[in-house]
């Protein structure tokens, strides 16, 4: 229907009309404002008739006092509907007016052209009040008493707050509404509405905002619905009656509205919905099945809906049932502790486990904790499970001990209703103590809302637990609006990063996890990731630095009983309580540098690479390594230059000194310059931070490099050269006597050449010694198998002029080789016979 335009001359004559009057249409539910007089501009000081109609068809309560706007509104809309009489008083003040007037208003419909209108005379009976006589006083009293009298008899019946419809009332209009909308063949439908977290709004915010929320809600669902369609039930929870037909779109711009409220910081809503069969159906129990559908989306942080279904109706009864059966569940220990293990990012050891409730029930089965926790928190409740939970913990120590060589910290939750109970340190503390469990064993989590309830007495519990020797963290940090106010004033172990982080696994997720794992670690606070589930969440955490990990990707929660064989079953090394402080400084590098990083473990032995950054791994491929675990494996080639070099370093420098030690050593086409510390030990483990920077030298400086270098070896060696013992050569590349088989130049044959060195040149009586020092069949096995990084021995030489001069033979392998290729050298000793029997001898 369109609304209704008069001809010119008919409107020229009403909108001059001196008396307050206005002209409306309802059509789709709405009251259209069609004509405004001249009067009506006077009454309430509107300069512009244009304006003043966008006025009212925009916000036409816009001046009324707040507490009459629901109330009347509610008039028009019952007159709209119901037709009959209007009548109303309220109070209105405009920009311009210093205080409320009274505004009487009355009307009636008519019909014009054979469509209904409403014709609305207004009087604005505060003019009264400025004549000074006994029956403006009279008239005055008599306004209040109109305006006091119907205001007491909505009280009976509406919320004050929002001016819908109370419960029972509601419920009277709804059983009407529902059976008229079927008779008109419309799909009836009961909507159940309510804020999420709308607690946590109110302790952020304050109770004001809490009511602007709650009011406003009201008022959209007047808008969308209509005055009598909708109810408050209780707290920010709302019923409404309407149709299934264009529901989904009218949802959706009801999600619209409501995101625009508090300047655009509101919270989602949860609507359940109940649109199935209304026969014999009391209205009661159709805004049950409407409100458990709602309760269904409990934890939703968007705006959503639900239709009531069988699994709806199903996880309400298991709800039901848990909360009449949790005290035999405990009793017959129907429920039960799983342990999903938390894993050292860094060194992939398992360093703890959190216990996590489990339900096994003999009628339902598997019961999750999203089907009972909230149901406990509700009534009470999780008090008891929590206590319950920390008592199977402390008990299955006191078992595993007993077989188990290493036993790990375990975490377990406190619920925001535990901080209720005055006895919540004590019944704690005589359980530890009945199992003997050492205090460092236990954490305590403590999840982020929790703040918002009592911070004062919530500290001083984290505070009592802190000098009890618990360790206390946060967790889901993040999902509230006080994270980092709650990070400041409390002093915290551990936060827990919320998964909700980790599934959103955006660049922004990222950003915002990385700066997280930052800002913790300046403050001195570990952090731990749960949720993570695949190998890029994993690499990219460790990445950045995060200590622990938790989540599917290591293992899911198992029985205690199983979780040596799950970490033997996946490799992942145990590691006991006296590791902690080992294993805590390793994650309190800071990992986030633009500067080369690896982190390496030495047992002495072997060196193991934690943990090389991209920059690192840039710095390695200059000297032509592919990755960190070549440089790992080259570094453990035992006898090989490079392993020899770097265990010197380590045993030499790095154990031996305080703070940043420095090495260099040559590579192809310049040399590496090696900075590294100590960062912590334990037994014959250490930990090394080290950075590495290549220094490129140009063509022209390389090549002065080696000359200078190769200057030097002229004056230090009398032969040098260089064995290939996979293509059975030796090239000769310094020579004390030009006649010798090595004289710079490429022999092939190695068995000749050695053959042809021991008759020539080698003394008679070392000769069969010098055969045996020298034999190409043997050199690769030697270096293999005996524990030494080069072969040494003295054997007298002759000269050019004839005489025989003793020189220490030096065989070592060439770095990159795999011991295919060796250097030989001899060296001048200038020592006389007898000392070069006794040095042979040694």
């Amino acid at each position: 229907m369109d609304i209704i335009q008069f001809d010119q001359e008919t409107r020229r004559f009403l909108e001059s009309l001196p008396i307050a009057i206005g002209i409306y249409q309802f059509i789709d539910q709405k009251v259209h404002t069609v004509l405004l007089s001249q009067g009506f501009l006077d009454i309430f000081c509107l300069d512009d008739l244009q304006g003043a109609l966008d006025l009212m068809n925009s916000d036409m309560y816009r001046d009324a006092h707040p507490d009459d706007v629901a109330r009347i509104a509610d008039i028009a809309y019952q007159f709209a509907i119901h037709g009959g009489t209007y009548e109303a008083v309220y109070r209105n003040k405009n920009p311009y007016q210093d205080h409320y007037h009274i505004i009487h208003s009355s009307g009636k419909h008519i019909y014009y052209r054979g469509v209904r209108l409403a014709i609305i005379w207004y009087m604005d009976e505060s003019r009264a009040q400025q004549e000074d006589n006994e029956s403006s006083r009279l008239l005055k009293q008599m306004l209040f008493d109109n305006l006091q009298q119907e205001m007491d008899q909505r009280r009976r019946q509406y919320d004050d707050l929002t001016g819908l419809p109370h419960m029972n009332y509601f419920l009277t209009l709804a059983s009407k509404g529902v059976k008229h909308l079927i008779d008109q063949s419309y799909q009836p439908a009961i909507l159940y509405i309510d804020y999420s977290n709308f607690k946590t709004f109110n302790q952020h915010y304050g109770f004001a905002a809490g009511d602007y929320m709650i009011r406003e809600l009201g008022r959209i669902v007047r808008s969308f619905f209509g005055a009598e369609n909708g109810s408050r039930f209780e707290s920010d929870h709302f019923a409404v009656y309407t149709t299934l037909e264009g529901l989904e779109s009218k949802l959706n711009l009801l999600y619209e509205e409501i995101a625009k409220l508090n300047n655009h910081k509101s919270l989602p809503v949860r609507v359940g919905i109940y649109a199935e069969s209304f026969d014999l159906l009391d209205l009661n129990k159709a805004c049950d099945y409407a409100k458990q559908a709602c309760d269904y989306l409990s934890g939703k942080n968007y705006s959503t809906s639900i239709f009531f279904n069988k699994d709806i109706q199903h996880a309400a009864e298991v709800k039901e049932y848990v909360i009449t059966h949790f005290q035999e569940a405990m009793e017959k220990h129907w429920i039960q502790v799983y342990y999903q293990p938390v894993i050292h990012a860094i060194s992939g050891t398992m360093c703890g486990s959190e216990a996590l409730a489990r339900w096994n029930d003999p009628h339902y089965g598997m019961i999750m904790p999203n089907s009972f926790i909230g149901a406990l928190e509700e009534t009470g409740q999780i008090y008891d499970l929590d206590l319950y939970i920390f008592e199977e913990v402390c008990h299955d120590y006191d078992a595993y001990r007993r077989f188990e060589d290493d036993v790990v910290p375990v975490s377990f939750n406190l619920s925001r209703r535990d901080f209720d109970h005055s006895d919540l340190i004590e019944r704690i503390e005589n359980i530890i103590q009945h199992y003997h469990v050492p205090h460092e064993l236990i954490n305590i989590e403590i999840t982020e809302s929790a703040f918002v309830e009592d911070v004062s007495h919530i500290g001083k519990v984290v505070d009592h637990f802190h000098a009890l020797g618990y360790q206390v963290w946060m967790d889901d940090f993040g999902t509230g609006y006080s994270s980092l106010g709650i990070l400041k004033d409390f002093a915290f172990d551990e936060i827990k990063i919320d998964m909700s982080f980790i599934s959103n696994f955006t660049a922004k997720g990222k950003k915002i996890i990385e700066s997280t794992v930052s800002m913790a670690k300046k403050i001195g606070v570990q952090t731990l990731a749960e949720g993570v589930e695949t190998r890029e969440q994993f690499e990219f955490l460790r990445q950045i630095g995060c200590e622990k990990i938790q989540g599917y990707y290591f293992g899911k929660p198992i029985p205690g009983y199983k979780m040596s064989e799950h970490c033997k079953t996946h490799d992942i090394p145990i590691v006991s309580l006296n590791w902690k402080d080992y294993y805590d400084a390793i994650g309190a590098i800071n990992y986030l540098t633009d500067s080369s990083l690896a982190v390496v473990e030495d047992d002495g032995e072997n060196f193991k690479i934690l943990y090389m950054n991209s920059a690192f791994k840039e710095e390695l491929t200059k000297d032509n390594i592919v990755d960190y675990k070549d440089w790992e494996k080259q570094l453990n080639i035992k006898n090989s230059p490079i392993h020899v070099f770097h265990r010197r370093f380590a045993n030499e420098q790095l154990r031996k000194c305080e703070g940043v030690q420095t090495t260099t050593y040559p590579t192809s086409h310049g040399y590496m310059e090696l900075k590294a510390s100590v960062v912590t030990y334990h037994e014959q483990y250490y930990i090394y931070k080290a950075q590495i920077n290549h220094v490129q030298l140009s063509s022209n400086d390389e090549l002065e490099y080696h000359d200078n270098l190769l200057k030097n070896l002229y004056y230090l060696y009398s032969d040098v050269a260089l064995i290939d013992l996979e293509h059975d050569t030796i090239e000769g590349v310094i020579s004390s006597l030009s006649s010798q088989p090595i004289a710079q130049e490429t022999i092939t044959n190695l068995h000749e050449c050695v053959q042809t060195w021991e008759e020539n040149y080698v003394v008679p009586e070392e000769r069969e010694r010098f055969r045996n020092f020298c034999n190409p069949d043997q050199l690769y096995d030697r270096f293999m198998k005996e524990d030494q990084p080069m072969l040494i021995d003295f054997f007298h030489s002759r000269r050019s002029d004839g005489h025989y001069e003793c020189l220490m033979h030096v065989v070592l392998p060439v770095v990159n080789t795999k011991f295919k290729k060796l250097l030989y050298v001899t060296i001048p000793t200038g020592q006389n016979n007898d000392e070069r029997k006794q040095m042979s001898e040694s």
